[in-house]
């Protein structure tokens, strides 16, 4: 079962344009199969995806119609196996180790990437010591992002409890806020 991120990036109107677009910035949905589909088709699609909410919400998406700016994807992770490297060529960020946005993540890894590469090429000489270290200091920290960002992805769609949902989000938070 693949899950479509919808991105609204319309100017909405109303009293809280702004407030309004952020409301409805990831709207995630199962679909299966992870079908590819008609542009011209999505605003009616996210707003059938909105039935049923009022507020706000039901605001925005009376609101959709066909000059809707929506932008519709695949939500899709995956974490190269180790090593990210080849020779003198190394993979840091989304190339090894894209991520889901349930975590709010990905950009943070891809800047501790290149810290930690710097940091590890300005203290050792040996190019080769430096990736193995760099494999050692990232892999397992760059696997707990992916995999707990996508399972709070599952959670979101099979309406787990909002305690469990809760605790994984701060265990996660906790991890990534220890040094690198």
């Amino acid at each position: 079962m693949a899950v479509c991120n919808l991105l609204l990036q319309a100017d909405c109107e109303g009293p809280y344009p702004h407030l309004l677009c952020r409301l409805l910035r990831h709207t995630n949905v199962p679909l299966p199969d992870n079908p590819r589909c008609d542009p011209s088709e999505d605003w009616q699609k996210l707003r059938h995806y909105l039935d049923g909410y009022g507020g706000i919400i039901g605001t925005v998406r009376d609101q959709l119609n066909e000059h809707s700016n929506i932008v519709y994807r695949p939500l899709e992770s995956f974490l190269l196996p180790s090593p990210w490297y080849r020779g003198r060529v190394v993979l840091i960020g989304d190339a090894a180790h894209a991520t889901t946005p349930h975590l709010a993540a990905g950009a943070m890894m891809a800047v501790e990437d290149a810290l930690v590469l710097s940091e590890l090429l300005v203290a050792h000489e040996s190019l080769d010591e430096v990736l193995v270290k760099f494999m050692q200091r990232r892999f397992e920290r760059c696997r707990m992002v992916v995999e707990n960002s996508a399972t709070l992805g599952r959670y979101e769609l099979e309406e787990v409890a909002i305690e469990t949902h809760k605790k994984l989000q701060a265990d996660s938070w906790q991890a990534m806020a220890a040094p690198i």
